[in-house]
C-alpha cells in the first residue's frame, strides 16, 4: 500500500479481490492492512481506493471487531521520535482513554472515508469506557460502615459517598465526550493552506464540506443522547466561524432553544461568551424561526443595549463591531424586531459619532468614505514620515459599517418577497 498514490490500480485490484473473499480468509491479512493504513493518507490517492478500503475494513469488523479496532488505532498514530520506544496500544489502554482514537495522524481530518472509521471506533470506545466505569463502581462497592473524614467530627453515610462517586463518574464521562466533540470541531476549521487560497479549485471546498458533514453527524447523535453535553460544549465555546456550519449541520441544535440555556450564556460575566451567545442566537434564528427564538433574540438585543451603556470605550467598540452581522441575521429572521434593531443601531451610531468626534485624527465625512470603510487618504509624498498615508480611525470605520449594516438590514427584512 506504500504506492497507493503512484500506482492505485494495483491496490484497487487487490482490494477488490479481498472483497470477494470470505472474511475468515481475509483476517490473516488484518495486521498488515491496518499497519499500512497511513499510506492512504498520501495526497493523490483516488477516492475509489479509499471507499474500497473502508468496505474491506467493515467486512473484517464483522469477524473480530475489538482486535481490529485496537490495531487500527495503533496504525493511525502519528509518527514521533519516541514512537519506536512506545509500547503498542492495547484495547484496555484505549478503553481507559478513548481520546487515543482522535490522537491520530492530522491528515485523517481531510480524508472523509477514514474519518468515518475513526468516528465509528470513537463511538464504540466512548460507550465501552462508560460501561467500564460503571462496572468498576459495581465491582468495588463501599464498605457499609460509616466513613469518618480525616480531621473531622462528622460522619458521611455510605449513600452520600455512593452518590458522590456516581457524580464523579458522570463528570468524567461528560468530560471525555465534550473533549471528543471539541477535537472534531477543531478538525472542521480551515488550516493555513486552505485560508491562503487552495480552495479555489473547488475540490478542497468539497472535501472540507464532507468532513464537516461527517463530524456534524456524530455531534448530532451525541447531543441527542445527552442534552447536557450540548450545554457544556457551548459553555466551553468554540471558534465563531464554526457557529454557522454547526447550526446548519446539527439538527439537534434546536435543544439550545428548547432547554433555554442561551439566556444563561448571555448572563455570564465574560464578554467573549456573551458575543458568542449573540452570534449563536442569530444563526439559530435563521435556522429555527420559532416564538421561543424570537424571545431569545429580543433578549440578546436588550443585552447589547445594556452592555453599550456600562462598558468602557474599547469594549464598547469591540462589541459594536462584532455584533453587526448578527443584527442583520436577526432582522432577516424576525422582521417584527426591526424597531428594536433600528433603535439599537441608532444607539450604535450615536456612540460611534461621539467617539469619532473625540478622536485626535480628523473625520472625513464624505460619501466616498461612507461607502468605503477602508478608505485611506492619498498623500503625494510617502517618504516623509508625517506625510505618509493615514488610515481612517477605527471609530470612523465603525461609523461607516453601522450605516452599511442599516442598509443591509432594510434590504434583508423589508425588501424581500417572503410572507411572514
Amino acid at each position: 500500500m506504500e504506492d497507493a498514490a503512484d500506482k492505485p490500480g494495483r491496490l484497487l485490484i487487490v482490494l477488490d479481490r479481498l472483497m470477494r473473499m470470505p472474511p475468515h480468509q481475509v483476517w490473516p491479512l488484518a495486521a498488515p492492512i491496518t499497519a499500512s493504513i497511513k499510506c492512504l493518507l498520501q495526497p493523490g490517492v483516488p477516492r475509489k481506493v479509499l471507499d474500497t478500503y473502508r468496505q474491506v475494513w467493515m467486512r473484517l469488523n464483522s469477524l473480530f471487531p475489538r482486535r481490529l479496532w485496537a490495531m487500527s488505532v495503533e496504525g493511525l498514530q502519528p509518527e514521533q521520535p519516541q514512537s519506536k520506544l512506545r509500547k503498542a496500544l492495547t484495547e484496555d489502554d484505549i478503553i481507559l482513554d478513548p481520546l487515543y482514537v482522535l490522537r491520530c495522524d492530522p491528515r485523517v481530518n481531510r480524508c472523509a472515508p477514514l474519518l468515518q472509521l475513526v468516528i465509528y471506533m470513537l463511538q464504540v470506545y466512548l460507550l465501552s469506557s462508560r460501561t467500564f466505569l460503571s462496572q468498576q463502581m459495581q465491582n468495588t462497592p463501599l464498605v457499609n460502615t460509616p466513613h469518618t473524614p480525616v480531621g473531622g467530627n462528622t460522619t458521611t453515610p455510605p449513600q452520600a459517598l455512593e452518590e458522590e462517586r456516581e457524580k464523579l463518574r458522570g463528570a468524567l464521562v461528560l468530560t471525555q465526550e465534550s473533549a471528543a466533540v471539541q477535537i472534531l470541531l477543531e478538525a472542521c476549521l480551515m488550516n493555513s493552506d486552505e485560508k491562503v487560497g487552495t480552495l479555489t479549485d473547488g475540490a478542497g471546498a468539497l472535501t472540507l464540506q464532507e468532513i464537516r458533514s461527517v463530524a456534524c453527524s456524530f455531534i448530532h447523535q451525541a447531543f441527542l443522547k445527552d442534552t447536557t453535553l450540548a450545554k457544556l460544549v457551548h459553555f466551553q465555546g468554540y471558534p465563531g466561524e464554526l457557529i454557522g456550519p454547526v447550526v446548519r449541520g446539527v439538527p439537534s441544535m434546536h435543544i439550545a432553544i428548547g432547554l433555554n440555556w442561551i439566556p444563561e450564556l448571555l448572563q455570564l460575566p465574560d464578554l467573549d461568551k456573551q458575543m458568542f451567545a449573540v452570534e449563536l442566537t442569530s444563526h439559530l434564528a435563521l435556522q429555527n424561526a420559532m416564538p421561543s427564538t424570537l424571545s431569545i433574540s429580543r433578549l440578546a438585543i436588550n443585552t447589547l443595549a445594556t452592555l453599550l451603556s456600562v462598558l468602557g470605550e474599547e469594549e464598547r467598540l469591540s462589541i459594536m463591531e462584532a455584533s453587526l452581522p448578527s443584527l442583520v441575521r436577526i432582522g432577516r429572521a424576525f422582521p417584527s424586531l426591526i424597531d428594536d434593531l433600528l433603535h439599537l443601531l441608532v444607539m450604535y451610531g450615536r456612540v460611534g459619532a461621539a467617539h469619532s468626534a473625540l478622536s485626535t485624527a480628523p473625520s472625513p465625512h464624505s460619501i466616498a468614505f461612507l461607502d468605503k470603510p477602508d478608505y485611506e487618504e492619498d498623500v503625494a509624498c510617502e517618504t516623509i514620515p508625517w506625510l505618509r498615508p493615514r488610515k481612517v480611525p477605527q471609530e470612523d470605520s465603525l461609523y461607516a459599517r453601522i450605516i452599511s449594516t442599516f442598509k443591509e438590514l432594510v434590504i434583508a427584512s423589508t425588501m424581500t418577497h417572503n410572507l411572514y
